[in-house]
């Protein structure tokens, strides 16, 4: 069965993850991420160096999803309702195109 980790760095600095994060992390083979565009750069940035630092076995990716775009006009409410659901449409798609029956992903808690 497919597992997808929701993974949090604690106090908000890689310095405070705790075990639980650390073996999540190791257990993970595809991490996925929203591309938030150039400002949020440095979001996807901090959760490479997290992996870089913490885990041992090298043997996983990054899959980077794209953020669909929200209506700025019209009613603001439905405009988000309409935003979440074509967000969660994309992860659906990603998490069953990118990980086998089998496999472990995980989503970064941060940002």
């Amino acid at each position: 069965m497919r597992l997808v980790h929701v993974i949090g760095i604690g106090a908000g600095h890689p310095d405070y993850l705790t075990v639980q994060a650390i073996e999540a992390l190791n257990d993970t083979q595809v991490f996925f991420a929203m591309d938030k565009g150039e400002t949020k750069s440095e979001l996807l940035e901090l959760r490479r160096h997290i992996c870089q630092r913490f885990i041992r076995d090298r043997d996983y990716r990054f899959v980077e999803l794209p953020d669909p775009p929200r209506a700025q006009d019209g009613d603001y409410r439905q405009a988000v309702a309409d935003w979440h659901v074509a967000r969660a449409r994309i992860w659906a798609a990603a998490i069953a195109a990118e990980l086998g029956p089998d496999g472990v992903g995980a989503v970064s808690g941060l940002g």
